[in-house]
């Protein structure tokens, strides 16, 4: 009886089980396990778990240990699945042994992407007015250049150094409107993650013409930006990573209303001091770059540092905020293998760290 019921619990069961004994040898396995990572019941029965570590990978200590790890599995037919595992040690007299819950997080993973493509399209939508605006300018300059172009070819005054500064003029305006696209190409496209060496003037370029026609309706609010000269570029996903400042800029902005005040945008190389003092940064990683954003507004509530990362959280009347823009930063940071925090400025305001590491 207790065999078939044993059985019966591996067929029926739907979560990822495995039981663990001492020696680290696979005890039990569920239905569940053999359909995540397509081996066979005989298979794994016997086996380490860690023969199931990818070969390439180096093992992390303490994986077994009590808890939740975030880690990779290989499937039978070589790919990475990307997983988490639950142990919890089976209190019973004399036996030791483990259970271990898989949760695949490739779906998560397909979800959360989604996720952050669908909030970067609703703010293509609000910043559609932004972009307009500042096509404007340049589409402005090229109309009325070549009306004065046609009237002096009509008139028979246009000289060589008058044509090419209309042509610059013209040249220039075109570049400009091309550059203001692509920004907003780039930011609704698309795309896994593209890791590259990135300028810290363009991704604070691009981010400030998103948000430039919002902010104006605001004209009580300004934005200051620092960027010591020892800091031209970094390594990281340049759409993503603007899409996490877009999001700060914006919370910073409500957060100013109807006072309004300053934001400011600072970006610096993270030194080993700063490193070592245990304020965020991990001194493991030799060479990182942090940039931060804050405000002078009324600060975020102690209870509300880490709350307000979770899904859905928003202090913003109905109808003002989805609550999920800071949850989709500290997803994309950690996709960047980074830390984003919240805190309060001793002389008011908030203040939104990342820190991120050169190499990727």
């Amino acid at each position: 009886m207790a065999l078939q019921f044993c059985e019966y619990v591996r067929e029926q069961v739907t979560d990822a089980l495995v039981v663990v004994d001492t020696d680290g040898k696979i005890a039990y396995v569920g239905t569940a396990v053999q359909t995540m990572l397509g081996y066979t019941h005989a298979d794994l029965l016997g086996q380490s778990l860690a023969d199931l570590w990818p070969p390439e990978r180096p093992l992390p200590d303490n994986w077994m240990a009590p808890g939740t790890h975030h880690l990779a599995l290989q499937h039978q037919k070589g790919k990475e699945i990307n997983v988490s595992l639950t142990v919890v040690p089976i209190q019973l007299p004399a036996n030791s042994d483990k259970l271990v819950t898989m949760l695949d997080l490739t779906e998560i993973e397909r979800m959360n992407a989604a996720l952050t493509h669908t909030q970067r399209l609703a703010g293509v939508g609000t910043m559609t007015a932004s972009v307009a605006h500042e096509l404007t300018t340049p589409l402005s300059v090229i109309t009325t250049t070549c009306s004065n172009l046609l009237h002096e070819v009509q008139t028979g005054n246009l000289d060589q150094t008058q044509l090419t500064r209309y042509i610059d003029l013209i040249e220039q305006s075109a570049f400009r409107s091309a550059r203001i696209v692509e920004v907003l190409r780039n930011y609704s496209h698309l795309d896994g993650p593209e890791i590259a060496i990135t300028d810290v003037e363009s991704l604070v370029h691009d981010a400030l013409t998103l948000v430039e026609q919002q902010f104006r309706k605001q004209t009580n609010v300004t934005i200051v930006v620092e960027r010591p000269p020892n800091l031209r570029s970094i390594v990281c996903d340049h759409n993503r990573i603007t899409q996490v400042l877009v999001n700060l800029l914006n919370n910073a902005r409500d957060a100013l209303q109807p006072e309004g005040g300053e934001i400011t945008v600072r970006f610096w190389p993270v030194d080993e001091d700063a490193a070592a003092d245990g304020s965020g940064f991990d001194k493991k990683i030799p060479e990182q770059f942090a940039f931060a954003v804050s405000d002078c507004g009324h600060g975020i509530p102690a209870e509300w540092l880490e709350t307000i990362f979770q899904p859905f959280f928003t202090t913003k009347p109905n109808g003002k905020g989805t609550g999920l823009g800071l949850y989709i930063s500290r997803g994309i940071i950690d996709q960047h293998n980074g830390r984003i925090w919240a805190d309060n400025n001793p002389d008011g305001g908030a203040i939104f760290t990342v820190v991120l590491p050169q190499r990727q």
